[in-house]
Formats: structure tokens, C-alpha cells, sequence
């Protein structure tokens, strides 16, 4: 009877030591997970800031385009009566 119980709780450390390792392994597969995501938002904000940059520099021209139209139209023919 007492090899009995000592088998018992040998497998039953046996059973918890596997379970930690089982767990240990999903916790590490997770976060292996959670990295990759992170690595790829990573990318997905780069290219989201070099999209808005860009969007920034046309913005930045189309003001400028449309400021040299104003200054065509209406300075330059004040400098000519002048």
C-alpha cells in the first residue's frame, strides 16, 4: 500500500511537471505569436507614415501651385500698372 501511494504521486508530479512544460510551451508560442503581430503593425505604420508623408509633400506642392496661381492672377497685374 505504500508503493501504491508512492507510485500514485510519482505519476501525479509525473501528470503536473508535463502540464507546467505543456503550459511553459503555449506561453512561449504565444508571445513567438504577439511578436510577429507586433513586427507586422510595426510595418503597417511605416507605411501608413510614409503614405501620410507623402500625402504631405503633395498637399505641401498643391499649395504652392495654387499660390503661385494666385500670385500670377492678381499680383503680377499690379507690378505691371505700376
Amino acid at each position: 500500500s505504500n508503493k501504491e501511494n508512492e507510485t500514485s504521486e510519482n505519476k501525479e508530479s509525473e501528470n503536473k511537471e508535463s502540464e507546467k512544460e505543456h503550459n511553459v510551451a503555449n506561453c512561449k508560442a504565444e508571445i513567438k505569436a504577439l511578436k510577429e503581430m507586433i513586427e507586422s503593425l510595426k510595418k503597417i505604420i511605416q507605411l501608413k507614415d510614409q503614405r501620410i508623408r507623402k500625402l504631405d509633400e503633395i498637399i505641401s506642392q498643391g499649395t504652392t501651385i495654387v499660390e503661385k496661381v494666385i500670385i500670377k492672377k492678381k499680383i503680377y497685374p499690379i507690378t505691371k500698372n505700376l
